[in-house]
Order: structure tokens, then sequence, then C-alpha cells
């Protein structure tokens, strides 16, 4: 039979897969998927099988390499809307330090399903190669994980502002906490107006009660400067219509 895709999947950090091709190397690869699928089919596609528990550990570690590269280049979210994935939410400000965790759960829990659900429907004369295939579904897996950690995200983002009370007064100690109450489901509103990292960070400590000077050394940067960005963006409250006391 020759070697199977299995044996073809590189072991580390490979790039995206494009499809096979036109060389006798991409036509000789496209002929090992059709044998391989057809062994994944003899067995029913049955994920407990050793030769699925290969196959799957193999995809996990092509996808995580694929996926972290594609994030890497700059290429993530511009790949996703080549392949129409619409309507992803704005990057959170703490999607860097998520993006590998969030990156490698899409690939191990792309590949099991993968199997069972989008491997039967393959089709090699549609000029995909088992690998592009499996990228393609990954990316879709990504989708619904980030959509998810989006959602998470701004719930506690919203959480660490309204549990406060009065996003208002966790700007300014001098504004009348009376004249600024706000009905919780606003406060979802007034974080879309965080229009940097260092604002969303800045907002978030004077929530959890650090002062000007806490907050100024945290971030490395003076008092007047966090002055600056809290005026600024009282400034963009007014211009949206907030009311925001004396």
């Amino acid at each position: 039979m020759g070697r199977s895709v299995v044996d073809a999947i590189p072991p580390v950090e490979p790039g995206p897969d494009d499809g096979y091709g036109s060389s006798a190397h991409a036509v000789a690869r496209r002929h090992e998927d059709i044998l391989f699928v057809q062994r994944i089919r003899e067995i029913d596609y049955d994920v407990r099988n050793p030769l699925c528990q290969l196959f799957i550990v193999q995809l996990q570690a092509y996808g995580k390499g694929t996926l972290l590269n594609l994030w890497k280049n700059k290429e993530l979210f511009p790949k996703c809307k080549r392949l129409g994935i619409r309507g992803l939410p704005a990057i959170p400000t703490s999607w860097p330090t998520r993006a590998h965790d969030l990156l490698c759960e899409s690939a191990v829990l792309a590949a099991v399903r993968f199997i069972t659900d989008s491997l039967p429907k393959w089709d090699p004369g549609r000029g995909a190669s088992i690998l592009t295939y499996f990228v393609n579904f990954c990316l879709l897996q990504f989708q619904e994980i980030y959509t998810s950690y989006c959602k998470e995200e701004a719930q506690r983002q919203y959480e660490v502002l309204g549990d406060s009370a009065l996003l208002l007064a966790t700007i300014s100690a001098s504004d009348d906490p009376a004249a600024l109450a706000i009905a919780r489901h606003t406060i979802t509103e007034a974080i879309g107006l965080i229009d940097n990292t260092q604002l969303s960070k800045i907002i978030e400590m004077k929530a959890d009660g650090a002062n000007r000077k806490q907050i100024a050394d945290a971030l490395g940067v003076s008092v007047n400067t966090i002055d600056r960005r809290i005026k600024r963006y009282r400034q963009t409250l007014k211009r949206n219509g907030w009311k925001l006391g004396r």
C-alpha cells in the first residue's frame, strides 16, 4: 500500500497545506490519502480503533502546528475570512495570552470530530488533501471556541466593572455616586468605548480598587498619563451621551 497519510503528517509545526497540486509527488500523495480513507472506512470510522487513535494524535499535532503558525504569521483571521467564516467578535485584550491554549484546544477537539463528522464526506476529486480538509475543519472548530471565549471574556469584564456597582464612580473618586448610578446592562456599552489595552487595564484596576499611583506603578507610566487616559475616556463617554455628573 505504501506510506499512509499517517506517515506523511509532519511531526512539528508544519505550515498550512494548500492541496495536492499537479506534480508526480502530489499524485502519489492523493493516492495514499484515498487508500488511507478506505482503511478508515473499513473500520467504520471507529475512533476507538488503534489506527484511528494514532491518526487522531498525529492530526492534533499537525493542527496545533498549523494554527499556531497561522497566528504567528498574522494569517489566522484572514484565513478564516477566506473560508467564509464571518462575524468573529473583535479580539479581546487578553487574546495574546490565551491564543496558544485556545488554538491547541481547537486542534485537539477537531481531530475526533473530523474523523466521525467530516472525513466520511471527503471528496478527493475536489482537490483538497486530507490535511487541507482537516485544517479547514480546525478553523471551524476555532470559530466555536473563539466565539465562546469572547463571550466569557466580555462577561468577565462586565462582572469586574459591574460588581463595582458604579462604573464611573471607579473612574473618579470625586464623582457623586448617586448622580452616577448606571443600570447594569448599560455597563456593556461603556466597555465598548474602551479603545486600547492600556485603558482597559486602567479601568479594570480601578474597578479592583487600585488608586492612580498603584495603577501608574503597575503599568510603568506616570500618574499624569493615567489622568489623561481617564480624562479622554470620560470625554468619549460624554460624546456618546453619558451624563457624568459634575
